[in-house]
């Protein structure tokens, strides 16, 4: 028994540095959207304008948009009915349509939205498409010898409803006036509507598509990236003409060396943290950094003292910790001689 508890830990310790060390680690992270500025912090949604045939159709897809990107919570939100009864309790003047700049001037006598949101519902179409439906059928039949009890058929085709939506929408910072991202044109998938009536239910089917789609590209959204230290994950001298110099030893009286991540661009804004430990104590951290993502780099160099690390514990080997959101996500050796 005790030789099978330890053969069990030899096994699980060696597919711990495997995963760590070899095929990469996969960790969760937060998607940033493009324009993302950490200031802004209440946004209002505009009724969108509607280019299709569809009566309130612009209204329904912003105040589904609202709602959905309210329970996101990365933003205080003010949905399209609630900003006119700001509009009207304030004695706001009526919002100019397609004039941005007017719209945020109008806005920020409310003082309390930093940007608003505005689109437009440009198609909608819809088809009828067969669709497949379980179904049970007994057939008896008593003149056959052996006897049939029944035969099966497991389905049968109806006809469902298939709506086709498409929108654009930007932020606007207010007050300036300044757009500060547009979406490209956004469409649904393929959504099948079921029950009556058909086009009804597809359409809120549809909308809430488009919704989710909206919300992951003007929020903060979870998202995982994967991390391999053979490659993203190294100790360099310096970099000359953005190119590193790397190595895995270094003298115990160099003033500095760099631990080099090379991150995707999901990881910007992301906090991480850099750990040196010793490699047989991997709890006794001699030096670290806390750091943000930027986006201007795939590659970022983070400075460390060989100096300062050899005073601090001796020369030895030594190991680069790499912490996402407190877990360890994959480490790499070097040596101060």
């Amino acid at each position: 028994m005790k030789a099978a508890k330890k053969i069990t830990l030899i096994v699980l310790t060696v597919l711990t540095v495997f995963v760590l060390t070899g095929c990469g680690t996969t960790i969760e992270v937060s998607k940033y959207p493009v324009f993302y500025q950490p200031d802004i912090k209440d946004i209002a949604v505009l009724p969108f304008a509607n280019q299709t045939h569809h009566k309130g159709l612009g209204m329904e897809v912003a105040s589904n948009f609202a709602g959905a990107l309210a329970s996101n919570k990365t933003y205080k939100v003010t949905g399209p009915a609630q900003l006119d009864r700001l509009i009207k309790e304030n004695k706001i003047s009526a919002l100019p349509k397609n004039n941005y700049k007017q719209v945020s001037e109008e806005l920020g006598k409310l003082n309390e939205i930093q940007a608003f949101i505005a689109g437009e519902v440009l198609s909608e179409s819809f088809k009828n498409i067969p669709t497949m439906v379980d179904y049970y059928d007994y057939d008896y039949y008593y003149d056959f010898d052996p006897f049939y009890p029944y035969y099966f058929y497991p389905y049968y085709y109806d006809y469902g409803t298939e709506v086709l939506l498409s929108v654009s929408a930007s932020i606007v910072a207010v007050p300036e006036g300044a757009v500060l991202y547009t979406t490209p044109v956004i469409a649904t998938e393929d959504i099948t509507g079921t029950g009556g009536p058909l086009e009804k239910n597809a359409t809120i089917l549809a909308v809430n598509g488009l919704s989710k789609k909206m919300v992951r590209k003007f929020a903060v959204v979870p998202a995982k990236m994967t991390v391999h230290p053979d490659k993203d994950l190294k100790t360099a001298y310096s970099s000359r003409q953005d190119r590193w110099i790397y190595t895995k030893e270094f003298s115990k009286n160099s003033e500095s060396m760099y631990v080099v991540l090379c991150l995707p661009a999901v990881a910007t804004h992301n906090q991480f943290r850099l750990a040196i430990v010793p490699e047989k104590s991997n709890t006794n951290i001699i030096a670290e950094k806390n750091i943000t993502w930027q986006p201007d780099k795939f590659c970022q160099g983070f400075e460390f003292s060989p100096k300062e690390i050899a005073a601090a514990n001796g020369p030895g080997r030594y190991s680069v910790q790499f912490y996402s959101r407190g877990k360890l996500a994959m480490t790499k050796s070097f040596e101060i001689k």
